[in-house]
């Protein structure tokens, strides 16, 4: 039986990417399974369900569907602007981040071409004929900046989930990120993300 070592050389080869970028793309994928669970956790607490139940409905709607019905769901039991801010904020990151991602997860690298462009291929459009092809600037760091927005995502959704059950709870209005030394630098830190992924994504 082959190696570890020698498994992911070959692997490595036979995909087109070096091992280190193969290795990072995996940790992308993992981490964005996490991510995708914290965003399902945050609805289903908004929606007032138990897990067991929240997952017979989450599982059947798209991420972008998750994310529309956790602000309409915010809308509906709370009235504070900067908390539903902040909801807007962190489901609009979340989306920026998945479009990262995907760019990333369906890009091939060129034939025989190690380095760190990939390409993106998809239909324009229904029954057009035409095909688009998108350049996929990647390498290591760009996967760890994908990673490390991932984590930033849950350090937000993740309290924000928190103070929601709280505030239904009690009957109150739930406390924002903001409100808190620790958790308002993360804040911070995400719109200051957000702003630059949705820049980067408008481009052509």
């Amino acid at each position: 039986m082959s190696s570890t070592p020698d498994r992911f050389d070959s692997a490595a080869q036979h995909l087109g990417v070096d091992k280190d970028h193969l290795t990072a793309i995996g940790i992308v994928s993992l981490g964005w399974v996490s991510a995708e669970f914290d965003m399902q956790y945050a609805l289903w607490t908004m929606l007032g369900l138990d897990q067991k139940v929240g997952e017979l409905i989450t599982n059947m709607i798209a991420n972008v569907s998750r994310t529309e019905l956790l602000r309409n769901a915010a809308m509906v039991h709370f009235q504070d602007a900067d908390f539903l801010s902040e909801v807007d904020d962190i489901c609009a990151f979340f989306n920026a981040i998945r479009v990262e991602r995907n760019n990333l997860s369906h890009a091939l690298p060129p034939e025989g071409d190690k380095t760190a462009t990939l390409t993106k291929r998809h239909v324009t459009g229904k029954a057009t004929g035409a095909v688009k092809s998108k350049i996929i600037q990647s390498d290591v760091e760009h996967c760890f900046e994908i990673f490390a927005d991932m984590q930033t995502f849950r350090k937000c959704v993740a309290p924000m989930a928190l103070n929601v059950k709280s505030a239904l709870s009690h009957g109150n209005q739930p406390k924002t990120l903001m409100g808190h030394a620790v958790t308002s630098r993360h804040i911070i830190h995400m719109r200051s993300r957000l702003d630059f992924l949705r820049k980067r994504q408008s481009s052509p």
